[in-house]
């Protein structure tokens, strides 16, 4: 889930959409963190990845594009998990996590639904793009 909400809200949205379930454990990687740093949670992260809901924040989703060792470290963690909550993310940032989505996934198709303006890269870069109408910003 690709949200430009608070880290609060956003894991708020994903346990009340069911994408935790009750065995599941929320991990969080918030705040800009170093990169060594950064490599420690997530090969922490990765030790119990298919039991856990990896949250992370933009700026940590920054941090982690700009090093190839921390973006594929992240990936291979991401793709074990049951469910990826990037919260406070730019709209360029969800069309670079969707982008990326789509080469770790070893040919899996990508599905990106939307509903604003913020979207239009996200759903352009995904095999599936599905607008729908909704009532952001009224």
């Amino acid at each position: 889930m690709l949200t430009g909400d608070r880290v609060e809200t956003g894991t708020t949205i994903a346990i009340s959409a069911g994408l935790k379930s009750r065995q599941n454990e929320l991990y969080f990687i918030t705040d800009h963190m170093d990169k060594v740093e950064l490599l420690q949670k997530l090969a922490d992260f990765k030790k119990k990845a298919t039991n856990r809901i990896l949250i992370i924040d933009g700026r940590t989703l920054d941090t982690i594009l700009d090093s190839t060792e921390a973006t594929h470290a992240f990936y291979e963690g991401a793709m074990l998990a049951p469910c990826l909550c990037v919260c406070r993310c730019s709209p360029t940032q969800k069309a670079e996590v969707v982008r990326l989505l789509k080469k770790f996934s070893n040919g899996k198709r990508i599905a990106a639904v939307g509903d604003g303006g913020n979207d239009v890269s996200m759903i352009l870069e995904a095999d599936v793009g599905i607008g729908i109408c909704g009532k952001e910003g009224m």
